[in-house]
């Protein structure tokens, strides 16, 4: 029961930072959205991506404001670091229960791939996809690694618990210079 509690008190602190980091990135966007209608009224459409401070080709929105505000603050932390992130979001129905379990999922995900990109020499990249389909959802996430990293499954224990919980599936592959992650959602 301690132990439980333990667990339940990280989680609500971990989702309690997740909120506050997603308000002030909805800030952001909802800054960026009204330069964009703004550039968008005066005719001048040519160099959007400048609006975002980052190159806006590869970045797209869900259409869930929790979601989207959270990828938004990965995709800004990455360019800081000059990780290269081809990030992809389609548009989901919302529900949620599972928005949440998402959220903490990527957060989760996202953070150990900036984390352990940020340790390496040379190309450092992050490939992630979440896509819906009629019954699940599904998370992709591959990441460049230092040289003789190894992923070990304690890194991303909240989202095993959450996969496990939902009866979902979740793949691991270590290879030499990758790591490649996917989950299924029911």
């Amino acid at each position: 029961m301690i132990k439980e509690r333990y667990t339940l008190r990280q989680i609500i602190e971990k989702n309690y930072a997740q909120y506050e980091s997603a308000i002030q990135n909805n800030k952001m966007l909802e800054n960026v959205k009204k330069d964009i209608q703004k550039e968008i009224h005066n005719g001048n459409v040519e160099n959007m991506g400048e609006l975002f401070h980052v190159d806006a080709s590869t970045f797209s929105l869900s259409g869930d404001l929790t979601i989207d505000t959270l990828v938004y603050g990965y995709y800004r932390e990455a360019n800081a670091n000059d990780i290269i992130l081809d990030l992809c979001v389609y548009p989901m129905e919302s529900d949620v229960d599972r928005d949440m379990k998402l959220a903490t999922i990527i957060d989760e995900l996202m953070e150990l791939a900036i984390d352990t990109c940020k340790k390496c020499i040379g190309s450092k990249w992050i490939y992630f996809r979440i896509n819906q389909d009629s019954n699940s959802v599904i998370l992709k996430l591959e990441y460049s690694i230092p040289e003789g990293y190894k992923y070990k499954s304690k890194m991303l224990k909240l989202t095993n618990k959450l996969v496990s919980i939902d009866k979902g599936a979740m793949y691991v592959d270590n290879k030499e210079d990758e790591v490649s992650i996917s989950i299924l959602l029911p």
